[in-house]
């Protein structure tokens, strides 16, 4: 079912390109600036990662179950080396071996039990999952924790629930939270049975037995970033849909086609039950209604009130029905901060699917005879599989591989002469951060980004970086890679190399790179206070070209001694009313394009020898934006303000200027 599904090459230790991206590049970089370390405390930690801040494996969903016992033989393995295809071969092995094991209280039939085990192997999602989210992908232990919920109250057992709780514990949080309540179930279980006399003893149990996990969770780096930060802000948003369990989006396969969600996050909900199992538990249903037996109040009480504490968490205080939101409830601050530390909710919902799995499968078996229950188990699969056919045939992770874009040996020999790896801004800018992490951690390097589950809050790092970076303070140990608009020169220029590699901006020490392009512009900060009216006098003579651009213009008017020297270029700016849209370019002192338009948005372009320059402004009828290109580079505006951009054409130098609108000074422009 694995290979089928996932192919075999992910099983390659070296094999990393499948998980480059999305979510499963953090899974990995989180692991391979794990090994790169030396060992510290806690355990799980990564300090070079999301540096000066850093974060842990738990943050980065590495498996610390897995990555701290591999970093012991960190020197014997290859490098790079991924473990992640082989611990989805793992959870699906141990996802049949438990599946078997809880079927095996329904049936001692080995083919019965082959066949109610494939539904639980074909499990969505499970297979959704497994496709980006590898630690998700351990649901063996909610199997493993539902079997030993029919299990008795032992001392063995009671060992056994600790082994899967710390195990849980060290895989993801989310799968220890489902593991806990399930457990909490099974205390519950032995009040009811009378197994325990007193709730005392149980709660004894219950302390006992979180100590490992918990003595786990501080090991591993569960607390290096304070509750605050830990905390998400995506419950309610990331939630279960009252339809997920018939409805497959974001899918469409075989047998159903998907239907509207009320908002995208709800995908994080996917729990489709699959259209065969949704059969089988209308016949088991019926079965179970027409044999009226009694329900086994004291044995599976306790697990339906678990199951509901979970469907609850999945549904959120959000409830939603397809793309409607039926009702809300405004939780207490507290109690939505502690909801927010799961704020993916939606995915509370796994173990029910398996109970009603596992129900399902029982019932047929219980209440027919061997044939003809095989035969409903046997055609139920088949609808099962066909129905999942369209998605499955095209997961094949093999397919899904991500190349270097860092071809050049320069990368290499920049690497090795730093000790940082700086972002500007610190943000991971989509998946542009994969290679240039595994650069870092490939050469022991500091990375300032990461994506991450949670990340610790970095406003004040980000502006302290930014601002010092404008100001050209560059740190001569460390390689930039500049995103946006951010092409500041170092103040000390003489000391660094910069220019352009493999298509990336970069700042480095002084290195001689002859595969480095040069800089196409470079921004200049100006903290001189010109009224608008200066400014134009200042940069109209030769060798600039002065662009302008209005944003949202609702309580904006031109003055009138800016507007008559406008107009003795050429400009109609006098015609420009509040909330219009305005863009013109100036080269040279002579005005050479102009748009006004006062209900829609204009858009001005414009080329000269080695620039080509485009301008927008959509005032507050159209949008109230304000936009500048300056050969493909964006050149950050406020859209609130009118803007003035110069560019020293030989010097391929640009200044940024801002005028915002002051209703309580006859609005006047005034300098930013």
């Amino acid at each position: 079912m694995f290979l089928l599904i996932f192919g075999a090459k992910i099983l390659q230790p070296t094999f990393i390109e499948w998980s480059m991206h999305d979510d499963a590049a953090q899974h990995f970089l989180g692991w391979h600036f794990f090994r790169s370390e030396p060992w510290s405390f806690p355990l799980g930690a990564i300090k070079s990662l999301q540096y000066p801040h850093g974060t842990s494996l738990v943050y980065t969903d590495s498996i610390p179950l897995l990555a701290i016992p591999l970093k012991f033989f960190s020197s014997l393995l290859p490098n790079p080396f991924q473990y992640h295809g082989l611990w989805l071969l793992g959870c699906y092995i141990l996802q049949g071996f438990f599946a078997s094991r809880l079927l095996g209280l329904a049936t001692k039939n080995p083919l019965l039990n082959l066949l109610g085990t494939s539904f639980f192997l074909m499990s969505p999602v499970l297979v959704q999952r497994a496709g980006g989210h590898e630690a998700l992908a351990g649901h063996w232990l909610i199997l493993a924790a539902l079997y030993l919920y029919f299990q008795a109250n032992t001392r063995k057992n009671s060992i056994k629930w600790i082994f899967v709780l710390l195990a849980a514990s060290l895989v993801h949080c989310y799968l220890l939270v489902m593991t806990v309540v399930i457990w909490m179930g099974y205390l519950l279980k032995q009040l009811i049975e009378g197994k325990r006399k007193s709730v005392l003893p149980v709660m004894a149990t219950a302390v006992i037995s979180l100590i490992p996990p918990f003595l786990a969770m501080w090991a591993v780096g569960y607390f290096v970033m304070n509750v605050a930060e830990i905390t998400g802000k995506g419950f309610g948003y990331f939630s279960m849909n009252l339809l997920a369990p018939v409805n497959p989006a974001p899918y469409n396969l075989a047998f159903v086609n998907n239907k509207p969600l009320a908002a995208n996050g709800q995908a994080e909900g996917f729990n489709y039950l699959g259209f065969g199992l949704l059969l089988l538990i209308v016949i088991s249903i019926y079965e179970f209604l027409r044999q009226k037996e009694a329900y086994v109040a004291k044995r599976d009480l306790p697990l339906a009130l678990a199951a509901s504490v979970l469907t609850g968490l999945a549904l959120s205080n959000k409830i939603t029905l397809s793309d409607l939101t039926l009702f809300e409830i405004d939780l207490p601050r507290f109690l939505d901060g502690a909801f927010n530390i799961i704020q993916s909710s939606g995915r509370m919902f796994w173990p029910v699917s398996y109970i009603l799995m596992l129900a399902a499968i029982a019932i047929v078996v219980k209440y027919n005879s061997l044939k003809r229950a095989g035969a409903l188990l046997l055609f139920f699969a088949a609808v099962q599989a066909v129905d999942f056919f369209p998605w499955y045939r095209n997961i094949n992770l093999d397919k899904e591989i991500l190349q270097n874009p860092l071809q050049s040996d320069s990368w290499r020999r920049i690497a090795e002469k730093i000790n940082h790896l700086v972002f500007v801004p610190a943000d991971t800018h989509g998946d542009e951060y994969v290679w240039f992490a595994y650069l870092a951690a490939h050469h022991k390097k500091t990375f300032n980004a990461a994506y991450a589950a949670r990340s610790p809050i970095r406003k004040d790092y980000k502006a302290q970086l930014v601002a010092e970076f404008k100001k050209g303070k560059s740190q001569n140990d460390a390689l930039y890679v500049i995103f946006n608009d951010y092409y500041y020169k170092p103040a000390a220029s003489a000391d660094f190399t910069y220019g352009v590699l493999d298509g990336y901006p970069i700042i480095a020490p002084k290195l001689d790179l002859p595969e480095l392009v040069p800089w196409p512009i470079s921004f200049v900060v100006d903290d001189s206070a010109y009224t608008l009216r200066q400014l134009l006098a200042s940069f109209s003579e030769n060798g600039h070209a002065v662009i302008m651009s209005m944003g949202d213009a609702r309580a904006c008017k031109i003055p009138r001694d800016v507007a008559m020297a406008m107009k003795e270029k050429g400009s109609r700016i006098e015609k420009l009313r509040s909330g219009g849209a305005y863009a013109s370019i100036m080269v040279n002192g002579r005005l050479v394009a102009e748009k006004i338009d006062n209900d829609n948005q204009v858009e001005i372009e414009y080329s000269l020898a080695d620039y080509k320059i485009k301008v927008a402004s959509a005032g507050m009828h159209a949008g109230s934006a304000a936009h500048a290109e300056i050969n493909e580079i964006p050149v950050g505006l406020d859209r609130q303000a009118f803007n003035v951009v110069v560019l020293t054409l030989d010097e391929k130098e640009v200044r940024r200027f801002s005028y915002q609108t002051d209703a309580n000074e006859n609005l006047i422009l005034t300098n930013k």
